[in-house]
């Protein structure tokens, strides 16, 4: 496949910035994502003028719901405690967050604002000791209203 003077994207990591939760510059990395996704949820139905023929115009768009995992590491997790306080107190505060994709070292590939999230769950992997993979994964799920990619990097 000829991609001309593209290339394709190798990504190591992400990392999430949520200002007000997170530090600023470093956020806190994840190793997978899922739910980067807007379409249209809902069309209507409209009339050319002094046509019987009709057609459709998207009029609502709607956004999944944003899954980000990595493995749990010893030390403190701004965006754990603020889904736990969330969670546990019922009290939901939206926050914009931009998520990053990052390269071997680090390097900004991509980035991606996310409008208006808010926790909805928190997951802790079941941990098998005698399987190959010790480590125990954590799982954020938030729901979100809008997001755009700000750069992609070439």
């Amino acid at each position: 496949m000829d991609l001309g003077n593209k290339q394709l994207i190798s990504v190591c990591s992400f990392s999430l910035e949520i200002p007000g939760v997170t530090d600023e510059r470093e956020g806190e990395p994840f190793t997978a994502i899922d739910g980067l996704s807007k379409y249209v949820a809902q069309s209507q139905n409209y009339f050319y003028g002094g046509e019987q023929h009709s057609g459709y115009l998207p009029s609502k768009f709607a956004t999944k719901n944003l899954t980000l995992k990595r493995p749990i590491t010893t030390g403190h997790s701004n965006i754990f405690e603020w889904i736990q306080t969330s969670l546990n107190t019922f009290e939901f505060e939206p926050k914009d967050m931009i998520l990053y994709i990052l390269d071997s070292n680090r390097n900004i590939l991509a980035k991606w604002d996310i409008i208006s999230a808010i926790p909805i769950s928190f997951d802790i992997s079941t941990v098998e000791l005698n399987s190959a993979d010790n480590s125990i994964y954590e799982t954020f799920i938030f729901n979100y209203k809008d997001l755009t990619m700000l750069t992609n990097q070439s």
